[in-house]
């Protein structure tokens, strides 16, 4: 990832993922891998009382329950259906409007040594007409010699874009972005980039906020106990140690924000109660 200020660059997500759990479990929190079930809610309140998470020990599935005070989803673009599973029989009336969607990112090779100036460091470059994005990736060379490394996507037509329900679609990068609109327009913000070649491709998941694009920082009105982390569509990353920080006020603070008040970002919005936070930059 990578910011826009001069001197700045760009964070590795797995290393930055990986410490934040070391720091974690540092702390003193204990991280259980496991697909949940279901949960037990009160009748009347809605809360969350335990959670059902299926475990797997020794070679073996083991079904644990979990008593609860409160309960956070931070489940990524699974997050509808963790909400689906807690909310258990009694459907909810406002279900969060989060999808997942599938993005791909393809890397390539630009060689140094050619007329055309190829960029020894770039940083998260977006074409402003088509939303094709590049940066740069990987350190320069101990010899001092440049890469020529970059990650490049765009987000598929809208008519093209849709929630996956089956995660073998992932399985195959859609190749056609490439050929169709990534390359014609890198090639016409740098010039450089006619002579290039993919090393590889993969594709992943965007939790994808239907309504507009942005996060959810709330708790659910109809179960007052689970704190919704969400819907950062492709922001998550960037945004993650601040939406910590807030989640984190919300829940000693009883229900208030400190540090930025984000009160923007609640899920009065998906009940209609407050208009939705578009912003022109989404790629």
């Amino acid at each position: 990832m990578c910011t826009i200020e001069t001197g700045e660059g760009w964070f590795d997500p797995w290393i930055l993922i990986r410490g934040l759990k070391r720091k974690c479990q540092h702390l003193g929190v204990n991280i259980i891998q496991g697909n949940p079930l279901g949960a037990i809610r009160d009748s009347e309140t809605g809360h969350i009382l335990s959670v059902d998470v299926l475990e797997r020990h020794d070679k073996k599935d083991v079904q644990q329950r979990y008593n609860v005070d409160t309960v956070i989803n931070a489940a990524g673009a699974h997050c509808a259906s963790l909400m689906e599973a807690l909310a258990g029989e009694n459907k909810l009336t406002y279900p969060i409007p989060v999808e997942p969607r599938k993005r791909c990112i393809f890397f390539f090779h630009c060689a140094t040594k050619q007329e055309e100036i190829v960029p020894a460091i770039a940083p998260l470059t977006i074409c402003p007409i088509t939303n094709v994005y590049f940066r740069s990736e990987g350190h320069v060379a101990e010899n001092g010699e440049v890469t020529g490394n970059f990650l490049c996507g765009v987000s598929p037509k809208k008519e093209n874009d849709h929630s996956i329900i089956d995660e073998h679609e992932l399985d195959n990068p859609d190749h056609e972005l490439w050929d169709e609109i990534i390359w014609p327009a890198l090639y016409n913000r740098v010039p450089a980039f006619g002579e290039v070649k993919v090393k590889s491709s993969w594709a992943g998941l965007y939790e994808y906020n239907t309504l507009d694009q942005n996060c959810i920082i709330d708790f659910h009105p109809e179960m007052p106990n689970v704190l919704m982390v969400n819907g950062f569509s492709g922001h998550g990353l960037q945004q993650s140690p601040a939406a910590g920080r807030a989640a984190a006020e919300l829940l000693v603070a009883n229900g208030k924000f400190q540090t930025l008040d984000l009160g923007v970002f609640s899920f009065d919005r998906c009940c209609g109660q407050r208009p939705p936070v578009f912003e022109l930059g989404i790629v």
